[in-house]
């Protein structure tokens, strides 16, 4: 018996749903109903009962699930023992972010977590989300913050906020009065067809926002003549202000306030809505600390939609 185990099991039983445990699981259900299977076939019990659509745990099921809420209590409670001093703690925290989320992120978060724990030495690595996920994978990071995260069993995840890619353009652009109230600001992927002789901001082809906008200007047949590829959304905000070309960029980057910034306008596209989420592996003990870390993170966006699953 494992973790990841305990989550499947415990997943079905709290969503009622197959599908829609798989999806906040990050599985496919195929594969969710596959080890369900050989998990039943071990035991030689049936742990839930499919009927009307609905999914109820069976009686085994409800003992096993007793079970495995006490496991995780009892795990959970032998962590607090074991770090007992927050001031006194000493060791490492070792965070992954995607290139785009560390500016964001950091200056909200570590001010009050180097407060409660002084002497944990918080190790950042910036890289690409594919890497990141390799790392934690492979217990090279305690956590991860990253965009769209690919499936992986055995990571438990916090959905942090939606996250809108918006289109941007210049306030001195010829077609920015179109977008003079806030009701008009919102384009389609067709309506992104106009601008198809504008030299294009677009995030580097390792960043998982690339595909949506090649996705998106695909759709509204663009093939742009001239493209400007970068990593870092501020400088994206500047140049796009300042005329040098439009562009995209994750709606927690767009200053909307400043009336020196470009214009933001909401794309009428499903692939511009995507999660933004913090990732931990269920396989390998999770410090104090660490935990403590992903508390601030869900105190401070689960009032933005977020969502936490393991």
């Amino acid at each position: 018996m494992n973790f990841q185990e305990l989550d499947y099991v415990l997943a079905i039983d709290k969503y009622k749903s197959y599908s829609k445990a798989a999806e906040k699981l990050f599985i496919t259900q195929s594969a969710l109903n596959k080890y369900i299977k050989n998990l039943e076939s071990q035991l030689n019990v049936k742990l839930f009962y499919y009927q009307d659509r609905k999914v109820s745990a069976t009686p085994a099921g409800k003992r096993y699930i007793e079970a495995a809420c006490s496991m995780i209590r009892l795990y959970d409670k032998m962590n607090l023992e074991i770090n007992a001093s927050d001031e006194e703690l000493e060791g490492e925290l070792k965070i992954g972010l995607s290139l785009q989320a560390g500016s964001y992120f950091l200056p909200r978060i570590l001010p009050q977590f180097k407060k409660q724990f002084p002497r944990i030495k918080v190790l950042l690595f910036e890289e690409y989300a594919d890497s990141l996920e390799k790392k934690l994978k492979n217990g090279q990071l305690d956590i991860y913050i990253v965009n769209q995260p690919e499936p992986c069993s055995g990571i438990a995840y916090i959905t942090l906020c939606q996250v809108h890619l918006c289109f941007m353009i210049s306030r001195n652009h010829k077609f920015a009065g179109q977008f003079d109230s806030v009701s008009d600001r919102h384009i389609t992927a067709d309506g992104i067809r106009a601008f198809s002789d504008e030299r294009f901001l677009l995030f580097t082809s390792n960043q998982r926002n690339r595909k949506i906008e090649d996705t998106l200007l695909k759709e509204a047949d663009i093939t742009p003549k001239q493209i400007l590829e970068l990593r870092n959304p501020y400088t994206m905000n500047t140049l796009c202000a300042r005329g040098v070309g439009v562009g995209f960029i994750p709606s927690y980057y767009a200053d909307f306030r400043n009336p020196l910034s470009p214009l933001y306008l909401s794309v009428d596209h499903p692939s511009c809505y995507y999660p933004l989420v913090a990732g931990y592996s269920r396989k390998i003990h999770q410090t104090k600390y660490a935990k403590v870390f992903l508390e601030i993170l869900k105190k401070s966006y689960l009032g933005k939609n977020g969502d936490h699953y393991e």
